[in-house]
């Protein structure tokens, strides 16, 4: 693709967020070039938006970064939803965090289950015990 001296305001959006998300990985910029197969000259300009990127180039780069190619899309400063805010967050969590706060969800979900489980048996008895008119 042909470069820019002017990076396109969309362009120049979406290389900061893959350099962000590069950062937060801790790569360098040599490490996704050889992770995603594209050229480490190629990648800066992406990231400085000086290159009109084809989606065949995005998905090397979310592949190399390890991440879907939808995050690079997802800015961070809009609200699409909770799940992409929830994301986001989790987003930041090293994998023991992630394994901790995944524990206490499927506890919180167990005894959610058990409490639905405990209304309905009680609905249950009080439907079998009571005498039709």
């Amino acid at each position: 693709m042909p470069r820019q001296s002017t990076p396109w305001p969309l362009a120049g959006r979406l290389g900061a967020r893959i350099r962000e998300l590069r950062l937060e990985a801790n790569m360098s910029l040599r490490e996704l070039a050889e992770k995603s197969g594209l050229a480490q000259g190629h990648l800066s300009d992406i990231e400085n938006g000086r290159v009109n990127v084809q989606v065949q180039t995005l998905a090397a780069a979310a592949d190399g970064i390890g991440v879907d190619l939808l995050d690079l899309l997802n800015y961070g400063d809009q609200s699409t939803s909770e799940r992409a805010r929830f994301v986001e967050l989790s987003r930041r969590l090293t994998p023991k965090q992630i394994e901790r706060e995944t524990a206490k969800f499927e506890r919180m979900l167990r005894r959610l289950a058990k409490r639905k489980k405990l209304k309905g048996s009680k609905r249950k008895a009080s439907k079998r015990c009571s005498m039709p008119a």
